[in-house]
């Protein structure tokens, strides 16, 4: 069979050429697939016909801000997060003014300052923005809602210290059972001279030891009922002073809140903590002097102090008057910061 030669233009190089082709075919593939994962990731949309990402489109060829400031509104601060980290790393004042690439601290610290400075402003007469003297204003509504809101502190029976009755009744009682010992032995001395030598001696060793149990017993009893009365003087000396020195206190925590807006919130809590100790010291006193007869006896004074501050239109309502007008009409800073250093 005869066999032919090559017929020249006969592509015997096809298969080389197709494995190429195929081969660039895959990189192509690759590389959009490799596009497709980094847009996605960038957050754009990838647009399979045009084969291109869309925030190619949208951004310019400069660097990518890691950022977005959020629409400033004039209710007050907004804070705005790092897309990737989710962070919150900036801030917008109500001013328009905005802060970057800033930690929480700092961003806590340029809102305070900057609620300081306007509560300042808007708490001088005819200084200020309307709207800032206005929030101040509601602000202060909103906190005097909460005059006179506080928890019960507790309180339970007030004992006696035994221990501390009994020593006192021992060290007083000494000398009481020495003298006493000693006028025992003179009687049992003189008696037992009348019933013969042999009495006498032994009448005043007697005497002596009956008169110093006596002493000792009765000096112990009335040592421990000196000092149940002294304990009992102690607790209501404590919770009267409760009510004198927390009025005081309670209107300097108004003199404070009328002169420095800023922290009005903090001095309304103090005054609340303090309206609730008098309470305490006040509930305290009712349960002693009911368990307690002498104890209401000598505090009766002090029960009617405590019911004067309570009665209507008293000085607890004229406190809480005082912190509600120090809460809705601040005065100027330092007005009446020369009231706290007169005072005292």
């Amino acid at each position: 069979m005869p066999h032919g030669g090559p017929h020249f233009g006969t592509q015997v190089t096809a298969p080389i050429q197709e494995g190429f082709r195929n081969q660039q075919e895959e990189e192509a593939k690759q590389k959009e697939i490799e596009d497709r994962r980094s847009c996605i990731a960038r957050g754009g949309k990838w647009d399979p016909v045009a084969k291109i990402c869309d925030l190619d489109l949208k951004l310019a060829p400069t660097e990518e801000p890691t950022t977005k400031p959020p629409k400033v509104t004039p209710g007050g601060p907004e804070l705005f997060k790092d897309p990737e980290t989710g962070k919150v790393t900036g801030v917008t004042l109500p001013d328009g003014r905005s802060f970057f690439g800033l930690n929480t601290d700092e961003i806590n610290d340029i809102i305070n300052r900057d609620r300081e400075e306007k509560a300042r402003q808007a708490a001088l007469p005819g200084v200020g923005t309307a709207q800032a003297r206005s929030d101040i204003r509601f602000r202060g509504q909103q906190l005097a809602g909460q005059i006179g809101q506080f928890g019960e502190l507790p309180i339970s029976p007030t004992g006696f210290d035994i221990g501390e009755a009994a020593t006192t009744g021992i060290v007083n009682s000494i000398p009481s059972a020495l003298r006493l010992g000693v006028t025992g032995a003179g009687i049992g001395l003189v008696g037992g001279a009348a019933i013969g030598a042999a009495g006498g001696p032994i009448g005043a060793t007697a005497g002596a030891a009956i008169g110093a149990v006596a002493g000792f017993v009765s000096g112990i009893a009335s040592g421990m009922i000196a000092n149940f009365k002294s304990q009992r003087a102690d607790t209501t000396t404590a919770q009267q002073r409760t009510l004198d020195e927390g009025k005081q206190t309670m209107m300097d925590w108004v003199t404070l809140a009328r002169a420095d807006p800023v922290n009005r919130n903090f001095y309304l809590t103090q005054f609340n903590q303090q309206a609730a100790q008098i309470d305490q010291a006040f509930r305290q006193m009712k349960l002693d002097t009911s368990r307690d007869l002498a104890k209401f006896e000598t505090a009766l004074p002090n029960l009617a102090e405590f019911h004067t501050f309570y009665s209507v239109g008293g000085e607890r309502d004229s406190l809480n008057e005082e912190m509600r007008n120090a809460l809705l009409a601040p005065l100027p800073e330092g007005y009446d910061f020369f009231a706290l250093t007169e005072r005292r």
